[in-house]
């Protein structure tokens, strides 16, 4: 898939999701973030993340790079998140859990 053709499905999603409810919306975000903390994924993102830095080294300061640097056990990592947890009461969609 393309960079533009990811941006065309952002722009679709997006709109689908601006129309949904609260509880699709959260069962969205809920979804990109259980994808995002599979471990597969977690793999390819800590690659190209690394690739990104090299890339930027030397081009960005250093305090930028270490903002978008990612390990595995940053503190950026997941867990699932708690019942009741910060946005419950709110509707918005419970948060992920740092650890």
């Amino acid at each position: 898939m393309t960079t533009q053709e990811i941006l065309e499905a952002a722009r679709s999603a997006k709109s689908a999701l601006a129309l949904a409810d609260n509880t699709a919306r959260n069962a969205a975000l809920l979804g990109m973030a259980d994808a995002l903390c599979d471990a597969q994924n977690q793999s390819a993102i800590l690659a190209a993340n690394a690739e990104d830095m090299a890339a930027a080294k030397g081009h960005i300061s250093d305090v930028m790079l270490d903002r978008l640097a990612l390990t595995a056990g940053h503190p950026r990592g997941c867990r699932p998140a708690r019942p009741g947890g910060p946005g419950a009461e709110s509707g918005r969609a419970p948060q992920r859990a740092c650890h």
